[in-house]
């Protein structure tokens, strides 16, 4: 469930990049490239999340 929203949101924005690219674009398209890194980053952070098991104490 997290992940599809997370891939979702980075869908999403990487649409908004192709729409309004000048608007992301902070060092020119080094910004872009760290957004991407970004996204890229929290897609693995929940890939591994959910290859994990997990103990719940009470």
């Amino acid at each position: 469930m997290q992940l599809s929203l997370v891939l979702i949101t980075r869908n999403f924005t990487l649409s908004l990049f192709g729409l309004f690219h000048r608007f992301f674009r902070v060092n020119g398209d080094e910004g872009i490239e760290r957004w991407v890194k970004f996204f890229n980053s929290i897609e693995t952070y929940f890939r591994q999340l959910d290859g994990r098991d997990f103990l719940l104490l009470k």
